[in-house]
């Protein structure tokens, strides 16, 4: 039986009962911790970080960040890890443990963002942490000069064919979360150029070995795929008016290299690679596993690979099956990988990739005769210092997929206990038409989409 948390249902919850008593949620953050670690004083709704029974590293780090005062997150709260919900099929909905939600203002705004993107990685007693907000979403804009470009996160209508808010609301999901370097995306591809200035970040990219981190021409691809997911976020003035921002800007990446590439009398020897790469991202414990290409061909070797990773806790999320690359490609193995077929910047389903029967759901990929309908993204370069070759317009589904994967990053982020068949429901919506599956990554976090 699979179980999924109720992450967004609870999540939405949660922060109905904290605006009621939230003091300046522009100053606050919510943190959820394990169960059983943290506690606030019996009858009180808020205290001093003083006054919390907590371990001595958590007060103490708390104190250090700014942190002033702890609301209690949901007033009464009450939680039996046996409480749960079936849904279609065998798959089980339970709840997360609402007693260790807790609300943490600081004195600041930037204090609070400061403590953002520490919180997680410093504290192992902490499931997620993201701001506390207002009743609506907020929108979180970077300050990346080029981001105007990159309309599958924020479509303005302002250019060539856009359409106002066909997008994946991606703004507004930043508000909750930017993942964070424990979240390590699986990249399986022709490898990562990690001298690029977006993602040169200190252990911004992994590699297995020297053989996997050698960056030659044909990185171009996995270069590409990565800078979609995990580009660096607010980091423009390096580049002198140049930069843009990835999906999970904050996740780690790790390059799953193929050792074999080839021509067609090859396919067999690349699928037994490709296999053989998955299943070692899934070993290493990435939750998600991006696989930015397909085969013309089934291959018994790559779907056991998928299973292997759906069964071990990985996600392989795979460009759909398109004109190009038609066939039983990784997107027919239905039960253990999430499908992306492609949508234009008018949100009308590429021709190349129409949607089907496996697929699981639509994301931005590009298609037009016009540079910026396309997804604008990082590029191979050797190029010092940085500058406009560092950056370079895609289309097609290997280009939606990332997308698909950044977004299970923020999901995997807001609840880490959060199995791959819960991930694949947050980011599929279900309608009818199986061509409205459209991503949209604020509705991973919350259960209604509401548009400001």
């Amino acid at each position: 039986m699979k179980s999924i948390t109720l992450q967004k249902l609870c999540l939405a919850f949660a922060l109905f009962f904290v605006i009621g008593q939230a003091l300046t949620p522009e100053k606050e953050l919510l943190l959820h911790f394990r169960s059983s670690t943290v506690f606030m004083p019996s009858g009180l709704d808020s205290c001093t970080i003083g006054q919390l029974t907590a371990p001595d590293t958590v007060k103490t780090i708390l104190s250090q960040l700014g942190a002033d005062y702890v609301l209690r997150g949901v007033s009464e709260p009450s939680f039996n890890p046996a409480d749960t919900i079936t849904i279609s099929g065998d798959d089980t909905l339970r709840f997360p443990d609402l007693t260790a939600l807790f609300v943490i203002g600081f004195s600041s705004t930037s204090e609070r963002d400061s403590a953002l993107g520490e919180l997680d990685t410093i504290l192992s007693q902490v499931i997620s942490v993201q701001k506390n907000s207002t009743v609506g979403l907020r929108e979180y804009i970077p300050d990346d000069p080029e981001f105007w470009r990159q309309w599958p996160f924020k479509n303005t209508g302002d250019y060539a064919n856009w359409v106002t808010n066909e997008d994946i609301r991606l703004t507004k999901a930043w508000e909750y979360s930017l993942a964070n370097r424990n979240i390590e995306i699986g990249v399986t591809d022709c490898g990562i150029d990690n001298t690029h200035w977006e993602l040169n970040a200190l252990g911004k990219v992994k590699y297995k070995n020297q053989n996997w981190a050698e960056v030659t021409p044909a990185a171009q691809h996995g270069t590409r795929v990565a800078g979609i997911i995990a580009a660096e976020q607010n980091n423009g003035t390096y580049g002198d008016g140049l930069g843009i921002s990835g999906v999970a800007p904050l996740a780690t990446l790790y390059s799953g290299k193929w050792d074999t590439w080839g021509p067609e009398d090859e396919f067999q020897a690349m699928a037994a690679d490709a296999a053989k790469v998955i299943r070692h991202c899934s070993d290493r414990g990435d939750p998600v596993i991006n696989a930015s290409w397909g085969f013309p061909y089934y291959y018994q070797v790559l779907e056991d690979a998928c299973i292997y990773a759906y069964n071990n806790g990985s996600l392989v999320v795979t460009a759909g099956e398109t004109d190009y690359q038609p066939g039983p490609s990784l997107d027919h193995f239905r039960n253990s990988v999430l499908s992306v077929a492609g949508l234009k910047s008018n949100g009308v389903p590429c021709s190349y990739g129409i949607p089907h029967s496996n697929t699981s759901v639509c994301a931005p990929a590009g298609e037009s005769s016009n540079p910026l309908d396309l997804v604008y993204t990082t590029e191979w370069t050797l190029d010092d210092p940085p500058n406009d070759n560092d950056y370079v317009y895609e289309g097609g589904t290997s280009f939606g997929a990332p997308i698909v994967s950044g977004v299970c990053a923020l999901l995997k982020d807001l609840n880490p206990l959060v199995e791959p068949c819960g991930i694949w429901h947050g980011c599929s919506n279900f309608p009818q038409e199986i061509s409205q599956h459209h991503l949209q990554a604020q509705d991973g976090i919350l259960t209604l989409v509401m548009d400001a």
